[in-house]
């Protein structure tokens, strides 16, 4: 996904967390070229999430966010997808999941669309309600038992006997003095705390001094084949810091599971599309069924591969009634042989840009 529009404007999001009550909320101005991985960053702050889970985008059916070794696989790079490339409508809503075992789900509802001020920082938070709930607690249900029995009116009496309990030694009671603070403080907002790391994070944005794309290039010797290019990675470097020079251990793993994601899919697709799509027998075109996904595991973490479930020719009526040509490769693998498919040829390539 490209995106074709060059004015920038400012989105009035309003987020809440489902199945809450009294309900957590923020509004939010951000710019419409803002990225999904930008508004991850911004939600995770608005709300104090730690971003130590997996999370992902739902907008219009279709997933979305950054990846992470081992978690979801996204088509989309989120570094290059852009909020305005959506075209949302006015009060359009989607979603956005965090820690996907306890299952935070935020509603984000598009208010209104505004001109945007060049004076002004973005993104800012504009009006909230109560802090975000407790990270690991267990979900929105748990949350809500946890409250009921944390009225404010049992919570006070019993930190206030704490601290003077335990004046002297409140070091060794930092966990219980924190759960029953929460507890204390939920309904006060500090919207200005959140403002403040919101402007740090535009600030860190901005100092960005380069911004590293990493490819593969997928040439087939079949005529016709367009050259296929794929993003596996984007990196951002500040400035220049022995910590900042090269690679990461985390992001080289980052670059080899894309680019093994990148090369099975297109080395799949192409075997699909060349092999397997008339009966070897009569040389009649199949008939398609739908797709499935087949995971295999690598030296570089687990593959996810979609592959299409085809009907039997019915010039062979003693077989299964549907197959899949990905799960029989699996099993030519498995047994020592290899399935044919035309010769391709792979290259990486980086690029360091200039930010926005």
């Amino acid at each position: 996904m490209e995106s074709t529009d060059t004015a920038i404007e400012v989105y009035q999001l309003r987020i809440w967390i489902r199945k809450i009550s009294p309900q957590i909320w923020r509004r939010l101005l951000v710019r419409s070229d803002n990225t999904i991985a930008e508004l991850h960053d911004i939600s995770q702050i608005a709300f104090d999430w730690a971003d130590d889970h997996l999370h992902r985008f739902l907008i219009c059916g279709k997933p979305y966010g950054i990846g992470r070794i081992g978690g979801i696989i996204f088509d989309d790079n989120p570094h290059q997808v852009q909020l305005r490339d959506f075209h949302f409508r006015l009060k359009e809503t989607w979603l956005y999941e965090y820690d996907l075992t306890d299952w935070w789900q935020h509603e984000i509802r598009l208010e209104q669309v505004l001109p945007f001020d060049p004076i002004k920082q973005y993104p800012v938070c504009i009006a909230g309600k109560r802090r975000g709930p407790l990270e690991d607690c267990g979900g929105p249900w748990a949350f809500m038992e946890v409250q009921d029995d944390h009225p404010q009116w049992k919570v006070l009496p019993e930190f206030a006997q704490l601290l003077l309990d335990h004046r002297d030694d409140l070091d060794d009671y930092q966990d219980e003095l924190r759960r029953l603070a929460y507890w204390v403080a939920r309904e006060n907002f500090d919207r200005q705390a959140v403002n403040r790391r919101l402007a740090e994070y535009a600030t860190r944005q901005r100092e960005a001094l380069m911004r590293i794309r990493i490819q593969i290039l997928i040439e087939s010797d079949q005529e016709g084949v367009p050259l296929h290019v794929e993003e596996v990675a984007c990196f951002e470097r500040q400035q220049l810091t022995p910590e900042t020079l090269g690679l990461r251990l985390d992001e080289a793993k980052q670059v080899l599971a894309g680019v093994q994601q990148a090369m099975t899919a297109q080395q799949v697709e192409e075997y699909v599309e060349e092999q397997q799509r008339q009966c070897s027998h009569c040389q009649q075109p199949l008939a398609h069924k739908g797709h499935h996904q087949i995971s295999m595991r690598t030296l570089f973490g687990k593959l996810t591969l979609s592959s299409p479930r085809l009907y039997t020719c019915s010039c062979q009526p003693h077989q299964k009634r549907s197959w899949s040509p990905v799960g029989l490769a699996s099993v030519l693998w498995r047994d020592g042989q290899t399935p044919r498919s035309q010769p391709t040829r792979m290259s990486l390539r980086s690029a360091g840009t200039l930010p926005r």
